[in-house]
């Protein structure tokens, strides 16, 4: 595990029962339980969740303050969308933020992610979810400015936390983009984001604030490239 370089947090990392609690509705996952064990749910983990959003709030503050969220906002809601899915499980079994500038549609493409369940703690830093003109965007600029692209998504530091930019990719290059352009690889992007899981050990230590914040440093020049692109 890299040694993050944040400042330190009073956060102290969950406690045992949040992860015993998201074991529980992973194995029980119908509204009966949960309305069971809700109070467990609002005291063991949705309450320290709110407390991790605002020490990563913190730790934005010093090189990204245009993504701190408010910690209700952040939070994505456990309700899971069963409409056109055919698992209808009720409930989501991790706990999950984003946090996304406010300011025009970049509020729901550019932005850090992190999440935490008995598999590990997820940490993301990019566009997962761009409608069909910032798609368009993100290749038109990546057409012209691929080399200081390739040159941020690289670093060596970067790849290190995260490993190699990740998202969904076309077969082909896209229309009007030549097959043989130097960037055929990175056009074919339909997203473009750094996602790693951490360690579950990680979510009951008071080390996951600054491991969780470090990634989200280095993230940040990507988020911000991002936001500028498809604003």
């Amino acid at each position: 595990m890299s040694a993050a370089r944040s400042t330190p947090s009073s956060f102290p990392g969950f406690p045992a029962e949040a992860l015993r609690f998201l074991e529980g509705l992973a194995r029980h996952n119908t509204r009966e339980w949960f309305q069971e064990h809700k109070a467990d749910y609002e005291a063991q983990a949705r309450g320290p969740m709110l407390a991790f959003v605002e020490a990563l709030n913190e730790a934005l503050s010093k090189f990204a303050p245009s993504w701190m969220t408010e910690p209700k906002k952040a939070l994505f809601r456990l309700n899971r969308d069963t409409r056109f899915s055919a698992d209808k499980s009720p409930y989501k079994t991790e706990l999950g933020a984003r946090f996304g500038t406010s300011q025009g549609p970049a509020a729901e493409s550019a932005g850090f992610y992190v999440s935490v369940s008995p598999k590990g703690v997820g940490v993301g830093a990019g566009c997962y979810m761009a409608d069909t003109p910032q798609v368009a965007a993100l290749r038109t600029r990546i057409a012209t400015d691929h080399v200081a692209f390739r040159r941020l998504v690289e670093e060596r530091a970067v790849t290190k936390a995260f490993g190699a930019l990740q998202g969904e990719r076309l077969v082909r290059v896209p229309k009007p983009f030549p097959a043989e352009h130097p960037a055929a690889d990175l056009l074919r992007l339909k997203q473009a984001c750094f996602l790693v899981t951490l360690p579950v050990e990680l979510v009951t230590s008071k080390r996951l604030v600054p491991e969780v914040a470090e990634r989200f440093r280095l993230g940040a020049p990507l988020v911000t490239w991002l936001a500028k692109t498809l604003a």
